[in-house]
């Protein structure tokens, strides 16, 4: 949009509104009359309100160096709401007068589009609220955060040990007798029958691992024994077995971290 006339930014009540400078306007218009003349009249006859359809400003402007009586002068100048400028405009009744009100027109709707996009902010009222619920918000987390520390610290018991554990200490997560635990596991085909070893097809579904113990013995040999643990995923899939099979009580922390 080409500009016609410049535009300014003025505080009227505490809010700010774009204005016309009136003198720039009288310009534009190519009024007969003067301005001093012009602008008085215009707001007598149509009963403008100082601080509600314009404001004014004095300018001190420089003094006629060349006169022998040269000496300051002030300059009163007229700030317009766009309203008031348009209805200057329509007064007019000529093609600049009509001119420049389409050109207002189209001002104001791109100050409003631009408006509309910028999100609105809140009130202080409404800023307080808005803060009294990130605070309860943040109350809620801690707390949350404060009632899942059990199952966090239980989630970590069970993936302990590089993600495995031994069958004892799996018994014992699950609750169930040990030794009858590493029976049962033997029965479903997880170890080998007179090994306690995980068979090949468990180790490759990731249920079960193999590790190894050292040490050295009363005449000094070294020894190494394998010993079968179990995966954190195996874990959860004996528990879900032996629960459908009724053989466990649920376990509320185990299967809120499964």
């Amino acid at each position: 949009m080409q500009e016609l006339i410049a535009l300014n930014t003025i505080e009227f009540d505490g809010s700010e509104q774009q204005t016309v400078n009136a003198r720039e306007l009288h310009a534009f218009l190519e009024v007969g009359k003067d301005f001093s003349t012009w602008i008085k009249d215009r707001i007598s006859q149509f009963d403008f309100v100082e601080d509600v359809d314009f404001v004014k400003t004095q300018d001190l402007s420089s003094p006629n160096l060349g006169s022998a009586k040269s000496r300051a002068q002030t300059k009163i100048e007229y700030h317009l709401t766009l309203s008031m400028a348009k209805e200057l405009c329509m007064v007019e009744r000529n093609e600049k007068g009509k001119q420049a009100r389409q050109y207002f027109i189209e001002c104001e709707r791109v100050a409003k589009q631009k408006l509309a996009a910028q999100p609105a902010l809140p009130s202080y009222s409404e800023a307080l609220r808005q803060l009294a619920d990130q605070i309860d918000h943040n109350k809620e987390l801690q707390e949350k955060i404060e009632q899942d520390k059990p199952k966090v610290e239980y989630c970590d018991q069970i993936v302990a040990d590089n993600g495995s554990m031994t069958i004892t200490k799996a018994a014992k997560v699950i609750g169930y007798p040990p030794r009858k635990f590493k029976d049962y596991i033997r029965q479903i085909g997880w170890l080998y029958a007179n090994a306690d070893t995980p068979m090949q097809h468990v180790i490759t579904s990731g249920y079960m691992v193999l590790r190894y113990a050292h040490w050295t013995d009363n005449d000094g040999n070294y020894v190494e024994k394998p010993y079968a643990h179990i995966t954190a995923k195996g874990m959860f899939a004996i528990y879900k077995r032996m629960r459908k099979e009724g053989l466990i009580e649920r376990n509320e922390r185990f299967e809120l971290v499964a």
